[in-house]
């Protein structure tokens, strides 16, 4: 098939037609390609990261919270104020990493 001779711009917005066109179409659909593509990757290791932020939050609140607990027998406390510190502590602590994280995945994703 005989490819079609470039026309120039007809009107004042700069778009051209014939071969130009479909030159400057195609890359726009090969742009959108690699976007979908690098979204559908992205999907196993986002889901990775987000179930990694809340085993750390777990993690920081059951740690803190057993800190607490151990400090609570060595006083020989009755009531577990200590325990009771201590996972308040952890819970807000992993809740100030998983919300750095979450806005960190948020950033990267509309990059």
């Amino acid at each position: 098939m005989p490819r079609p001779e470039p026309t120039p711009a007809i009107d004042s917005d700069g778009d051209s037609t014939g071969s130009d066109a479909s030159l400057h179409s195609l890359s726009a659909e090969k742009l959108e390609e690699k976007k979908t593509a690098s979204h559908v990757g992205d999907r196993p290791r986002s889901f990775a990261v987000v179930a990694g932020m809340g085993f750390e939050l777990a993690g920081a609140t059951v740690l803190l919270a057993g800190i607490g607990h151990l400090v609570d027998r060595y006083f020989g406390e009755d009531r577990s104020i200590g325990f009771a510190i201590g996972g308040l502590l952890g819970f807000g602590l992993g809740m100030f990493r998983f919300i750095l994280k979450a806005l960190q995945q948020i950033e990267k994703s509309n990059a």
